[in-house]
């Protein structure tokens, strides 16, 4: 497992945003056995660790220099598009757009 794997998964953990249980059911009711709330990732500190991780893997893989711009889901997956895009500079100094 790869170091943003690690931390990624510990994220997931120690804020709960990652939950199993039976009978969970999807918006679009699909059945599922677990969920995660990314309205759970609601901190400027949470925000940076969760875009490290993003980052990390855009670097791990060799992709980043593929990327023209960063983007979530709305609402929440936007912020962590822009953690992703701060991240990127201030750990990498690689400016993207988001």
């Amino acid at each position: 497992m790869e170091d943003y794997q690690r931390k990624f998964a510990e994220i997931l953990a120690d804020s709960g945003a990652l939950f199993f249980s039976d009978g969970l059911l999807l918006k679009d009711g699909r059945p599922t056995p677990y969920f995660v709330n990314a309205g759970k990732f609601k901190s400027g500190k949470m925000n940076l660790e969760l875009g490290s991780c993003y980052a990390d893997m855009l670097m791990r893989k060799n992709v980043v220099e593929g990327v023209d711009i960063i983007y979530g889901y709305s609402y929440k997956g936007s912020a962590i598009a822009v953690g992703t895009a701060n991240a990127l500079w201030a750990n990498h100094k690689i400016d993207k757009d988001f």
